[in-house]
């Protein structure tokens, strides 16, 4: 099958907008035509060179679409499925596997994951082997992937919406429910009110934290997670926002989510919590990058630092979980997708993200 498909080429700056060929489906694999791509975070560091994907290479991984051909040993999917791909795929036998901790499954760039070196490649460029970005390369007309990247989902929400629930959405609700596990009446902070810092927002405030701090460099982002849960909002840009929390909080907050993945502010959600508290480290930092962090600090005052990927998900379990919220009108995801926009459009979809831009932009394919 031959599709549109935004790649990264080697001796191309930016997003070029290319033709991929798609392999037929293995017998453990699942073809999808794809509905929708969220542009995340990760992409751009894809993008920037900050992750350093194989090139060339297919961008995108917070996709949705429908079921278009299965192979001949799978049997949980079927032509017509509407489904949501998810990075944390699995393989259900290595030690992380076995711990229940499938989102950390070490075998998930291995075969049969991925296809073995002397099989064709799932995808091609130019006659080149492409990569599939985080083993999914979803921003394109179609992606193969293993079944168990897959979940199922209700034909009753949209798939431009269900697409945030493969990355974003799943990464900042599942910190505050899967590891955080927040109680009432608990304080929490959230660095960073993109997609993700949204997400975990209305997590807080289903789970009824209070108060919930929400910190950006942009009113807009702040006006948007204020409408979504948040009780208190600090600009950065304007503001000390360690203190300002230190002062809200009488020391510091329960918890403390950095959902950027810049050092420095990484160092600052760890001086936001108070004695025996919490920060939740869950934004992509690029490729190399260091923190600083006091070692006395950290256990005089019992300080915790959590590295959290994905949110510690079982998507599988999460995602239909996150679809019943947002049927029930309990998970606003509609105003966390702003902008959709074509294929041919995403470069600007990256340089609005850059600058700050509101929400959530997924590339929506006819």
């Amino acid at each position: 099958m031959e599709v549109r498909a935004g790649l990264l080429v080697e001796g191309t700056d930016g997003l070029t907008v290319g033709s991929v060929t798609v392999d037929d489906p293995a017998p453990h694999e699942v073809l999808v035509r794809t509905a929708a791509c969220g542009l995340c975070r990760s992409d751009l560091h894809g993008l920037e060179g900050t992750l350093r994907p194989p090139l060339p290479s297919v961008l995108g991984h917070e996709a949705s679409g429908i079921v278009e051909a299965v192979g001949s040993a799978v049997s949980g999917f079927a032509p017509g499925d509407h489904v949501v791909a998810c990075i944390s795929r699995f393989c259900g036998a290595c030690p992380a596997c076995a711990r229940h901790e499938t989102w950390l499954c070490q075998r998930r760039d291995q075969p049969p994951l991925s296809r073995p070196e002397s099989s064709p490649p799932r995808l091609t460029h130019d006659g080149l082997p492409a990569d599939p970005f985080l083993g999914v390369g979803g921003l394109a007309e179609a992606f193969l992937v293993h079944e168990h990247s897959l979940v199922r989902v209700s034909k009753d929400v949209p798939l431009d919406i269900a697409a945030l629930l493969g990355c974003g959405v799943l990464t900042g609700y599942g910190t505050v429910v899967n590891r955080a596990r927040v109680r009432p009446g608990e304080s929490v902070v959230v660095v960073g009110c993109g997609g993700v810092g949204l997400s975990a927002i209305q997590a807080a405030a289903l789970a009824g934290a209070s108060p919930i701090i929400a910190v950006d460099l942009h009113d807009h982002a702040l006006a948007l997670a204020s409408e979504l849960g948040a009780t208190v909002t600090i600009n950065a840009s304007s503001d000390n926002p360690v203190k300002m929390v230190r002062g809200l909080t009488a020391g510091g907050a329960d918890h403390a989510i950095e959902a950027i993945g810049l050092p420095g502010t990484m160092e600052d959600v760890v001086d936001m919590i108070r004695p025996g508290g919490t920060a939740y480290l869950i934004g992509i930092a690029p490729i190399p990058s260091t923190m600083e962090l006091s070692a006395f600090r950290l256990v005089w005052f019992n300080r915790g630092v959590q590295g959290v990927l994905m949110g510690a998900n079982h998507f599988r379990r999460d995602i239909p979980e996150l679809v019943d919220l947002y049927l029930a009108g309990r998970l606003d995801l509609d105003r966390l997708l702003t902008d959709r926009i074509p294929l041919d459009q995403a470069s600007a979809g990256f340089d609005a993200m850059r600058s700050g831009s509101l929400g959530r932009s997924a590339v929506v394919f006819s």
